[in-house]
């Protein structure tokens, strides 16, 4: 039940999801809230201020919350809520991880991505963003923003098209909380004329500012169903995920962006997807009040670590991934010391 945390504008098959529709037609709100790179040939920052005919919308009357309220942003009116589209059998992605605004006229699509990145900035955020999402070519600029935010665009030197999505600018913000989130903007190919879409979304991106939800990162219990608690260290997130017969809880320590990443996830169902690699190392050990196996490999860089226990009540999969053994080895201990019913 792993999967990616966050979106890469490099990602053509992650970019279909951002842009797809659902197969009704038009988007409608989802809840109240306040192949390879082709170049199209339009130049940035040309006199047409024309976006496909988003430009002669109307603004929204009020901002719209991003991530449950982390951060807001004021965008041209229509843009609605609309979460990415998931397996039927799968869990939707979680309002406090992601938020996708959508909007389509005629073929014509707009979509703002936000979502969050579980990481903290550090003493050359500029720089850290470049290497962090491999933005070489993109326009690099720290600003601090109307409302108060300070954010760093990451403008791409064109629009370019990667599968169906047209990313036009983007910006990390740097929350007061001390947390940082993704903002992207996309519009599809049908959009035409494209020269004022830069304008058009460098005002959108402008507005945004910190919304009323902090993240609670001292730490403490939380139950996860099933008489199963938690107990969160500091400093780190937890996301859950609510499938059709099961849920999925993601525990991210946050770090320095541009360095290590590492999470744990805590699946609670009947099916869960287990499978370790057949060059996995074992080793016992207790989870949950039961005696169970470690299975341990490498993916490529990727350290996984995974455990299978069996309770009356349901099947706990437990399953880490981190770019380096020590942080393997951090939520190793997390699930031996703080999981417990």
């Amino acid at each position: 039940m792993s999967g990616p945390s966050l979106l890469s504008v490099a990602s053509a098959g992650a970019l279909a999801l951002v842009l797809a529709a659902p197969a009704c037609s038009r988007s409608q709100p989802a809840s109240s809230t306040p192949g390879g790179t082709k170049a199209t040939g339009e130049p940035r920052g040309a006199a047409d201020p024309s976006c496909g005919g988003f430009d002669r919308m109307p603004w929204a009357s009020a901002p719209v919350a991003l991530m449950g309220d982390h951060l807001r942003i004021t965008p041209v009116a229509g843009l609605v809520p609309l979460a990415r589209s998931h397996d039927i059998m799968g869990a939707p992605p979680p309002d406090e991880a992601e938020t996708r605004l959508f909007l389509e006229e005629d073929g014509r699509k707009l979509v703002v991505f936000a979502f969050e990145l579980d990481r903290t900035p550090g003493a050359d955020v500029e720089s850290e963003v470049r290497a962090f999402a491999s933005l070489d070519g993109f326009a690099i600029a720290r600003r601090k923003l109307d409302s108060g935010l300070e954010v760093v665009f990451a403008t791409p030197p064109g629009l370019t098209a990667d599968g169906e999505a047209v990313l036009v600018d983007s910006a990390f913000a740097l929350h007061p909380d001390g947390t940082m989130q993704w903002i992207q903007v996309f519009i599809n190919p049908a959009v035409d004329p494209k020269p004022g879409c830069p304008a058009l979304v460098r005002r959108m991106l402008e507005s945004l500012a910190a919304g009323e939800r902090t993240l609670p990162l001292a730490g403490g219990p939380r139950e996860l169903g099933d008489g199963i608690v938690l107990d969160v260290p500091p400093d780190h997130t937890l996301v859950t995920e609510d499938g059709p017969d099961f849920t999925v809880h993601r525990l991210s320590p946050l770090l320095p962006l541009g360095q290590s990443h590492a999470s744990l996830g805590i699946y609670v169902g009947h099916h869960p997807s287990w499978g370790p690699d057949s060059s996995a190392e074992t080793r016992p050990t207790t989870l949950l009040g039961k005696p169970v196996v470690w299975h341990r490999w490498k993916d490529g860089d990727v350290t996984q670590v995974e455990a299978l226990v069996e309770l009356d009540e349901a099947v706990v999969h437990v399953f880490i991934n981190a770019s380096d053994d020590a942080l393997a080895d951090r939520l190793v201990e997390v699930a031996e010391r703080r999981l417990r019913r």
